[in-house]
């Protein structure tokens, strides 16, 4: 009898351990399950947040930029046909070549109250370089050809030559009213430079006059340069590159009237 209940208890105690274990079991694996899930809903939360993050973000950048271009006022196209750019340049000896180059294209960012500029973009095709001093035909031709080669400007590889604005002062004194200052690209080299200007903002148009003067061999035209090859004597070509630049530019809806 008492065995018999001995046994009974033993089995009574294994089956409740067994039980209980499973319990257990069943515990952690719900307790598991909901860390699992707990996990989940805080990396979805924090995913969301960061999202939420980026669009603000996105949002104030782009609002950022919708405020920069307010600030900055309105942008005029530049008349083609109307503004030029000359040059002139020679040797060391003789009466200098002049000619020009085409601005195939252009834009003037004008100040919010409509007095001044404060930036610009301009484009010269460089294909379309003349020479205005040279009356024979033939020798012009040449002449326009060997500009056009590597040993100056090497059109073929850089058709294009570009001047940026990045800075606008204004001028009190002088017949100049504002500082121009901007980076101009030829043949693929980009240099800053700065000169004073003429500029006139009316009735929705830019007119602008400004002249400067550049060294040729920062920009690696260096043909015949009497600073890099010493014994050309009078033969040398100057350095210096003088340009004359008129631009007209207009407001789009002043622009169509025009046209």
């Amino acid at each position: 009898m008492t065995q018999s209940y001995l046994r009974i208890s033993v089995l009574a105690v294994a089956v409740f351990v067994t039980l209980s274990g499973c319990n257990v079991l069943q515990q952690q694996s719900t307790s598991e399950d909901t860390d699992i899930q707990n996990d989940m809903m805080m990396e979805e939360k924090a995913a969301g947040d960061h999202m939420m993050d980026d669009e603000g973000a996105m949002d104030k950048d782009a609002a950022s930029q919708d405020d920069a271009m307010v600030a900055a006022g309105a942008v005029y196209n530049v008349a083609t046909t109307e503004s030029e750019l000359r040059w002139q340049a020679g040797r060391i000896t003789g009466a200098p070549h002049e000619g020009a180059v085409a601005i195939s294209n252009g834009t003037v960012v004008v100040s919010e109250d409509q007095e001044s500029i404060v930036g610009g973009t301009f484009e010269f095709d460089m294909m379309t370089i003349t020479e205005t001093t040279i009356e024979n035909e033939e020798f012009n031709g040449k002449f326009i050809e060997h500009v056009k080669s590597d040993d100056f400007f090497a059109v073929e590889q850089f058709p294009q030559s570009t001047f940026v604005i990045t800075n606008v002062e204004s001028l009190v004194n002088g017949n100049a009213t504002h500082t121009v200052t901007g980076d101009l690209t030829i043949r693929g080299i980009t240099n800053q430079i700065s000169f004073p200007a003429t500029v006139a903002v009316r009735d929705g148009v830019v007119e602008a006059q400004a002249s400067f003067t550049i060294d040729r061999t920062k920009w690696d035209v260096v043909f015949d340069s009497g600073s890099i090859f010493t014994n050309l004597g009078e033969k040398a070509i100057k350095d210096e590159i003088t340009y004359s630049v008129s631009v007209v530019a207009r407001q789009e809806a002043v622009m169509e009237e025009s046209n």
